[in-house]
């Protein structure tokens, strides 16, 4: 559980992170 967990968290994180970057 723990794998698939990161495995479906780390793309959103990257996108949470970029859209953070991009927006200000």
């Amino acid at each position: 559980i723990d794998k698939v967990c990161r495995i479906m968290i780390l793309p959103v994180l990257k996108a949470i992170e970029s859209f953070i970057i991009v927006k200000p």
